[in-house]
């Protein structure tokens, strides 16, 4: 298989008109408003404002679900699965949703946009839910049923992104002429010639240096999104003084997720923080901060999208915050240190990957931390996630 065979589609123009998207920077750089956070015990939250773009927003993955519109297919492969849009709107598939069902439940490692009448897409994946590999219970085992949650830890959001850490790093390194012709952002460079990218990436081994969204390449990295399943879910029975494991599959991380307990104590979380970001049009982000640390930021082309994942963004957020209850409070982060830790990726080494014909991967790698940006060709955001290191 070549890099180039694992490049899935192509966007249409009329496709990519869809969606006006806002250009390199507006989300990211001086427009950018850091509002008071909003508080409930351990979990502080900070939003972030600006610019929407206009137009319509995509379907997100589990309403594309629940409306039978998409299939996420087994492929066979614990690091890939396979998504099937046969709708006539597009699809955001996220960074960090976890689906529930096939031979075990996987977390998706990477933001793509699925167009209409997709055919079947690859995507990577990490296992979830170790040791299973047959049908659970009356669940399909060839298909997954549901998208409800976000791998919920700052430690497992890393991990799922080793992959795409190590591919960029290594391509940049081994291909630096591939890497460049992908800098839309230079005034001086001509856009990137799809031929000439893809004859580039045929000349690349395969093994640790796959453009794509298939497949990742970091060692172990597998073994350390297991690592912290099991860390979740120890955290959560000692917060929680119950074992949050599942009986049907005692290792399955969404099972954990849904467990009673649990949604007691978010439930508390939920009711005082849900409706405060519900209730202003500028907000296209936000940023996590857990006993006084910060922890993540997520930042979207316009409120609408924003509005789209917030529930799911609370919930995971809640869910590390109950992990972490009895750990060591410091001071609440000020407007200036979240700005700090906005700016620290900003300013970072970039590397960029195709994820597609339409889609880059931009990695940016600062002092403190490291951000992981879906950007369509021309630069245009379409989703970014920043991580403390």
């Amino acid at each position: 298989m070549t890099a180039r065979s694992l490049i899935p589609f192509l966007f249409t123009p009329a496709f990519t008109l869809l969606f006006a998207l806002p250009a390199p920077g507006a989300l990211a750089g001086e427009a950018r408003e850091i509002a008071e956070p909003i508080t409930h015990e351990n979990l502080a939250i900070y939003f972030i404002k600006g610019p929407s773009a206009a137009g319509p927003v995509p379907l997100t993955l589990d309403e594309a679900l629940e409306k039978g519109r998409v299939k996420v297919h087994e492929t066979q492969q614990v690091s890939e699965l396979e998504i099937e849009n046969a709708g006539e709107e597009p699809v955001l598939v996220h960074a960090g949703d976890i689906v529930k069902g096939g031979q075990q439940d996987r977390v998706l490692t990477v933001t793509i946009l699925v167009p209409p009448k997709s055919g079947r897409v690859p995507i990577a994946s990490y296992c979830v839910e170790r040791g299973r590999w047959s049908a659970r219970g009356n669940e399909e085992v060839a298909t997954f049923t549901s998208s409800k949650s976000f791998m919920p830890s700052l430690e497992g959001k890393r991990a799922m992104r080793l992959g795409q850490k190590y591919e960029t790093a290594s391509v940049a390194a081994s291909a630096p002429a591939a890497s460049e012709s992908l800098d839309a952002g230079s005034p001086d460079r001509t856009p990137p010639d799809v031929d000439n990218l893809n004859r580039a990436l045929d000349s690349l081994p395969v093994v640790g240096q796959q453009l794509s969204t298939a497949a990742p390449a970091a060692p172990d990295a597998q073994g350390e999104v297991w690592r912290n399943v099991d860390r979740m879910q120890s955290a959560l029975g000692m917060s929680l003084s119950s074992n949050v494991a599942a009986e049907a599959s005692p290792t399955s991380l969404q099972l954990a997720l849904e467990n009673e307990k649990l949604a007691k104590a978010q439930a508390a979380y939920i009711d005082e923080l849900k409706p405060k970001g519900e209730s202003e049009a500028d907000v296209v982000g936000l940023v996590i901060a857990i006993n006084g640390e910060l922890k993540s930021a997520d930042i979207y082309p316009s409120n609408a999208l924003f509005r789209k994942y917030w529930t799911k963004h609370l919930n995971a957020a809640a869910t590390e915050a109950i992990s972490r209850r009895e750990d060591t409070k410091a001071a609440q982060p000020t407007k200036s240190d979240v700005d700090a830790f906005l700016k620290d990726a900003d300013a970072g080494k970039k590397h960029e990957q195709a994820l597609n014909d339409a889609l880059n991967l931009e990695v940016s790698e600062g002092e403190k931390t490291e951000a992981f940006a879906s950007r369509m060709k021309g630069g245009e955001l379409l989703h970014m996630n920043l991580l403390k290191k």
